[in-house]
């Protein structure tokens, strides 16, 4: 990307170049126009061109920005996920669609599981990861 970025430039300061010289240089007017508009050409051009890419490079540098707190975010996905379960263990509760007993005991679970994740949460709240650890995301592994 950065031949292509450099090409257009080039063509953006040729093509600039050129109309002060056709400014400064080209007496009749029929000459001029003519030289003008080919001037304007490739301004035109490269300067279309330029816009999405200078767009695209602040957008990459934007991506640089690392997550700093990534056990952070995973615990807090996983809770996440356990309360959609809990959620969900109500919702059929209330449908009957599940025997109440068994729905009592998995919820139980659910919020021992919540209690033991709120119990790292505290522990991961402020720990910044080290550079080596992998971005974890909605549908990746989470580390425990």
């Amino acid at each position: 990307m950065p031949k292509r970025l450099t090409l257009e430039v080039v063509v953006l300061l040729v093509g600039l170049a050129g109309q002060i010289g056709v400014v400064v240089l080209v007496d009749r007017p029929t000459d001029r126009l003519a030289f003008s508009l080919a001037c304007l050409v490739l301004i035109v051009w490269s300067a279309v061109r330029l816009g999405p890419m200078i767009g695209a490079v602040e957008k990459q540098k934007e991506f640089v920005r690392k997550r700093r707190f990534l056990k952070l975010r995973a615990n807090v996905v996983q809770m996440l996920a356990e309360i959609r379960r809990l959620n969900w263990l109500v919702v059929d509760e209330k449908r009957g669609t599940r025997p109440g007993d068994q729905v009592e005991v998995e919820i139980r679970q659910v919020e021992d599981r919540l209690n033991e994740l709120l119990d790292r949460v505290r522990a991961t709240a402020g720990v910044e990861s080290k550079p080596g650890d992998a971005e974890v995301g909605e549908g990746g592994p989470l580390p425990a």
